[in-house]
């Protein structure tokens, strides 16, 4: 079987700080000016005073004074989050310079992989130029597994084997016979869904999911499947179905409530449970938009997506979900090491029917999600040209791989609406970071797009903000940047963000540090103790109200 996912690295023993000591926090420099105790949680806590604005506070939470600094200069962490410098540096924060060299880093990996799609391609041009129609030569060997051999199936039985050979061809039946032959395992505990998911259901998912996660952290089963194998290809059919019924543009109109808008997550579990405890479950009056790149780089994608499936089937209007970049096989079959990783965890989780059923779906998903007429949301960025319309954003062929190599004006038109990014001077250009033919755009795409359209802006994923902050205005407010995996690979620093987006396409832009899943379920626990003390106060009280109410009122002295 292929590797299994990296396991989280051990965290490291607490760090003891000093007041004045000058520390490094998610790449912003910084002194400490209070270490210890707090009243609004538990351990110990360092408060900082930033040398720049990005802090949370002045040094005071709820109420609560732990020292005085300007307004957005102070921020708590816990000391963990710290790394220890001899003093500022000349130019204050590093946090551009980091952010440039993580993109280079991240674009390298990127473009890598184009290039190899794009050599692929080639191959694929010339042998069906050479065999059309499926026609092969005489001597060539068969390019198919002998059924007795692992790979994915592990050497599982014949008749899957069989199976496994049709599945490319999206035959339902095929799947609904590897399917049967599927048990759960006995000590499953999680929901089981013999039709569509409630609501409810997919709460009870998500929790199954938190415990196994949390207690595997750090263990040999950190990479084993969360949601059995049974239960996870009845949620792919099932999304199968569901998105085979969705146009490219997907609109959503809201009158009250708000669409929570999430970018890239690549597999980070923690930030998307953190993002559902902040801002609640998804419902009709809070509707959730994941713009795309759920896959590659971290070790709990399948677990997000199956999380995404269910609420979505649950209540379709109440969750959405767009293609990215890394939605793709030629992303997905690269190694964590090279930015992608996905086909690994998949493999090691399930095996390569299940890889096959997620590109399937993947090659479904929209490209794109417009709210109430006047904001659009998608992965990448606009298109090089300077005359695209929705119109022809909806006359996409979407239902296959990303094309690597565009021969024609639609297939520009696909890979720049997952591939490109913005820059600060009007005008296309070609970007030295990704390469591979990957397009930067000027705000004067972005004004051009929108008039055309009748859009107010444009709301998009894809790359983190060289300000580490998860969230980026730019092109004179007509383009946001919205990525969502905080601290990203765990090693940029950076926060995640998140877009509150109202029924008047007003906006709140939110920004978090997520917590491990582990921590968070401690979180969860101490808030509900706390619920039942309250609970239990209130019954207490109610009830000695009505003992005192039945006794005799005792009569006044003469």
């Amino acid at each position: 079987p292929p590797p299994a996912p990296p396991p989280r690295r051990p965290r490291p023993p607490p760090m003891s700080l000093a007041l004045g000591d000058w520390v490094s926090v998610r790449g912003h420099e910084g002194q400490v000016r209070y270490f210890g105790a707090t009243g609004f949680s538990e351990g110990m806590w360092a408060g900082i005073e930033l040398q720049a604005a990005v802090g949370r506070n002045d040094g005071a939470v709820r109420g609560v004074r732990y020292f005085s600094c300007a307004p957005r200069h102070g921020l708590f962490v816990p000391a963990s989050q710290c790394v220890k410098i001899d003093g500022p540096s000349d130019s204050g924060s590093g946090a551009p310079d980091l952010a440039d060299a993580w993109v280079k880093v991240e674009g390298a990996d990127e473009g890598a992989a184009l290039k190899a799609g794009q050599e692929s391609q080639k191959v694929i041009d010339y042998l069906t130029a050479q065999y059309p129609h499926g026609a092969t030569p005489d001597k060539a060997p068969a390019l198919k597994k002998e059924r007795s051999s692992g790979g994915f199936f592990g050497g599982r039985s014949s008749s899957r084997a069989r199976v496994k050979n049709q599945l490319s061809q999206g035959g339902d039946e095929a799947y609904a016979t590897l399917l049967a032959e599927i048990d759960l395992p006995p000590d499953y505990a999680g929901p089981c869904f013999e039709s569509r998911p409630t609501a409810a259901d997919a709460a009870a998912l998500l929790a199954h999911v938190k415990r196994h996660v949390a207690a595997s952290e750090g263990s040999a089963a950190a990479s084993s499947a969360a949601v059995p194998h049974r239960i996870a290809m009845q949620l792919l059919l099932w999304a199968r179905q569901h998105f085979s019924n969705v146009g490219n543009i997907v609109d959503i109109s809201i009158a009250q409530g708000r669409v929570v808008v999430v970018g890239d997550t690549h597999g980070q579990l923690a930030d998307f449970c953190w993002l559902l405890r902040s801002h609640g479950p998804p419902t009709l009056e809070n509707v959730y938009l994941i713009n795309g790149d759920v896959a590659d780089r971290g070790a709990h994608a399948v677990e997000i997506f199956l999380l995404i499936i269910a609420f979505l089937l649950a209540e379709p209007a109440a969750m959405h979900l767009n293609r990215g970049n890394h939605e793709s096989l030629d992303m997905n079959v690269r190694g964590f090491h090279e930015g992608g990783g996905f086909a690994t965890e998949v493999g090691a989780k399930y095996d390569s029917a299940m890889f096959t059923l997620f590109q399937d779906v993947f090659n479904l998903l929209p490209l794109a999600t417009r709210v109430n007429s006047e904001v659009l949301v998608l992965h990448g960025g606009l298109s090089r040209t300077n005359s695209a319309t929705l119109a022809q954003i909806s006359a996409i062929d979407r239902r296959r791989p990303i094309p690597v190599a565009p021969v024609n004006a639609e297939d520009m038109l696909f890979f720049d609406l997952m591939w490109a990014d913005p820059r600060a001077v009007d005008g296309v250009g070609l970007s030295a970071v990704r390469g591979a033919g990957c397009a930067t755009f000027g705000p004067d795409i972005t004004r051009r797009f929108c008039e055309i359209n009748r859009l107010r802006m444009v709301i998009r994923s894809h790359e983190v903000p060289k300000s580490l902050s998860g969230v980026q205005v730019q092109h004179a407010g007509r383009l946001v940047t919205i990525f969502s995996a905080s601290n990203y690979c765990g090693r940029i620093g950076n926060t995640g963000g998140t877009m509150l987006l109202t029924p008047a396409l007003d906006y709140q832009l939110m920004e978090h540090w997520a917590p491990t899943v582990s921590e968070l379920l401690v979180m969860e626990a101490e808030e509900e103790a706390e619920k039942d003390d309250k609970k239990r106060a209130r019954e207490r009280e109610a009830k000695e109200a009505r003992e005192s109410a039945g006794q005799p009122k005792k009569k006044k002295k003469k």
